[in-house]
């Protein structure tokens, strides 16, 4: 019996790392089976999709290039820097996440 409290749509953090994806990845299952109807989705660098995409109890990844935020900077492009963060902002917002998890450990 599912509670109105429960959270239907958790978000995880853990964008890079792949060992640390590794790590956290067997949460996926605890998560689902402490939420069954949760839908899931991991914040994640491009480069570790891989490690992810076939995880049956995620649903859904956000993807997060820190490597072309860094790049912006490094090239002064701070109009488009602000234009990509607030565009980034804008569709994490969109989707209402009720859990947040943090699986990096970092004051974010």
């Amino acid at each position: 019996m599912r509670k109105n409290s429960d959270p239907n749509n958790i978000l995880i953090i853990r964008p890079t790392s792949i060992g640390d994806i590794v790590m956290a990845s067997p949460m996926l299952k605890s998560l689902k089976e402490a939420y069954p109807k949760a839908h899931i989705t991991w914040l994640v660098d491009p480069s570790a999709t891989d490690l992810l995409k076939n995880n049956p109890y995620l649903h859904s990844m956000i993807l997060w290039n820190k490597s072309e935020w860094k790049s912006l900077v490094k090239q002064k492009h701070f109009i488009q820097l602000i234009r990509t963060i607030t565009r980034f902002r804008k569709k994490l917002h969109a989707e209402k996440f009720h859990l947040v998890l943090d699986a990096q450990g970092l004051f974010r």
